[in-house]
């Protein structure tokens, strides 16, 4: 028999048009009706009436960052704010949206000793009702990112209204900030939670190489919001990468013949497996893999003519493997590995940006 099972996977909590990330657990709203005893002396059996319907809390637990949206829920909480609080499933899922006027009831966090990171843990009470939102939202159809000294830098994969996370390459040195101009028809679009306008530029977007150095990654959520239907969410994933600004000595452009021309990857449950994109491009900085749950590591074989390949700084000969660990202690389901291979020829180097996402299947 065929389940009609749904995977809950990137479900997301939204309080107005913020977003809350790394989200560990997420409760949603339940729903019950009070049993009232109307039982009397002409009864043979107790008899039960409904009487008030009642909605239970929203709750959920994340890895404790203090970005700028967990470090708000403390001051909603003390502040005893009401606003609206909505629990989204993935778009993939066909499941409906619960939205509702709550708020933050109890907040908590969590400082282990081993063995666990550091967590947050919030209850989000309705002021009355929860209601189930079914029809499909506006989705983006464009979005346009600029870097802080001029230019644009384009995403992977191609952008498609109906994909829903992108990754962007970022310079090592040049970008302090960025802006992020998205247009849609939905009645309010949100940028890292502040609403602008369609076509118009976001706020500058700080990213400044102390607090996103080499390798880092910093997620930014855009949400397309039409009243009485499901919100459009769109995850944008910013990556320091290695290369300097062009002419820069110490890690100037590469000339195409010694670019990657092709890597191959290989899982110890999978076989071979190709990028998101379809398959792999040299003209491509960052390509992103999905793995499955059981993987516990992959080979990585990259091939060029480059007199120098390094594997997360190990020296590789083209076209041989490299053998990469990716333990589910060390990477659990929703966490992602990055691996940077790094192509010289003199004073001459390109690097590219291999992502390994975790699955839940």
């Amino acid at each position: 028999m065929t389940s009609q099972a749904k995977m809950a996977t990137g479900s997301m909590v939204l309080y107005n048009g913020s977003v809350f990330a790394e989200l560990t657990d997420i409760t949603p709203p339940s729903f019950s009706i009070e049993k009232v005893d109307a039982t009397s002396h002409d009864s043979v059996t107790k008899v039960s009436i409904p009487g008030l319907s009642s909605y239970g809390d929203l709750t959920f637990k994340a890895n404790f960052v203090n970005d700028t949206t967990q470090a708000a829920l403390r001051v909603l909480a003390i502040n005893k704010t009401v606003g609206t609080w909505r629990f989204v499933y993935p778009p993939s899922s066909g499941l409906p949206t619960y939205s509702m006027s709550g708020f933050v009831s109890a907040y908590s966090q969590a400082a282990p000793l081993k063995s666990a990171t550091a967590s947050l843990s919030v209850t989000i009470t309705p002021v009355e009702s929860v209601t189930e939102i079914t029809s499909a939202g506006t989705p983006m159809t464009g979005v346009v990112v600029i870097k802080s000294e001029g230019g644009t830098v384009s995403p992977t994969p191609v952008f498609n209204p109906l994909t829903y996370v992108y990754d962007y390459t970022m310079p090592l040195s040049t970008v302090a900030s960025f802006t992020i101009s998205p247009t849609s028809t939905a009645t309010t679009i949100y940028v890292d939670g502040n609403p602008v306008t369609s076509g118009q530029p976001s706020n500058p977007i700080s990213y400044l190489v102390s607090d996103y150095p080499s390798g880092s990654i910093k997620s930014v959520f855009v949400v397309c919001d039409t009243v009485n239907t499901k919100p459009v969410i769109y995850t944008l994933r910013f990556t320091r990468g290695t290369m300097l600004a062009a002419g820069s000595p110490s890690d100037p452009p590469v000339a195409p013949d010694y670019s990657l021309s092709n890597v191959v990857v290989t899982t110890d449950n999978e076989g071979v497996i190709l990028p998101t994109s379809g398959a792999f491009s040299p003209r491509v900085d960052s390509h992103t893999y999905n793995l499955k749950r059981s993987t516990v590591s992959f080979t990585v074989t990259p091939t060029s003519l480059a007199e120098k390949i390094l594997v997360d700084s190990q020296l590789v000969v083209s076209g041989n493997p490299i053998r990469i660990p990716m333990t589910m202690n060390d990477y659990p389901v929703g966490s992602g590995k990055t691996v940077f291979i790094r192509c010289t020829q003199k004073d001459v180097a390109k690097t590219y940006r291999l992502i390994f996402n975790r699955g839940a299947e």
